[in-house]
Formats: C-alpha cells, structure tokens, sequence
C-alpha cells in the first residue's frame, strides 16, 4: 500500500509550477531565469510524485532562490520585493526539511 503524503508536499509541488510558469511568461527570459524555471518543474514533478529526487530538486531550487534575494538584499537593503522574495523561499524550504516530510518522500536516514 502507497503511503499517504502530507497536503504540503503537493502544495509546495503546485507553487513550484506556478513560479516556473510565472518565470517563463513574465521574467526577461535570461538563462538564471530559465534554469529557475526548469528546476521549478522538475522539484513540482518530483514533489507530486512523491519521489526522493523531488524533494532534493525542490530544497536546490529554494535554496538558489534564498541565496539570490539574500544577495540583492545585500546590494539594497530596502528592497521590498527582496524581502518577498526570501520569506517566498524560505518557508517552503523550511517545511521540506521537517523531518515528517522527509520521511514521507523517502529522504534521510532509513531504519
């Protein structure tokens, strides 16, 4: 019998299909764009899945984004949208590293 996956987890999986679909339509299509957008799909197909490699396509894709906003907020503090931007990243990361929603993509220790 399959094992059911938390709601978050196919939540987290529709958000990262909004975000690639959002970076190819609405963005400048610059390569960083792209690269965004394709790891967004591949985290949303990995994640509905329910697969181990969704889970560490997702956490790569977050993190890359934190790591961006923390770097234009570090060029303008003041930035709005670079605060947006990394609570956008880091609440998503946060849940995929709880430790139930690890267990149920199969990720971390086995027993």
């Amino acid at each position: 019998m399959q094992k059911e996956k938390p709601f978050g987890i196919e939540l987290v999986a529709a958000l990262s299909l909004i975000g690639a679909v959002y970076a190819v339509l609405y963005t400048d299509r610059s390569a960083f764009a792209l690269f965004q957008a394709g790891l967004g799909v591949l985290a949303a197909a990995g994640l509905w899945l329910g697969q181990p490699w969704g889970w560490w396509a997702a956490t790569l894709k977050f993190l890359v984004a934190l790591g961006f906003s923390i770097a234009a907020l570090a060029l303008n503090p003041r930035l709005a949208v670079g605060w947006v931007q990394m609570g956008a990243g880091l609440l998503p990361l946060i849940y995929l590293l709880l430790p139930g929603v690890r267990a149920a993509l199969g990720v971390g220790k086995k027993a």
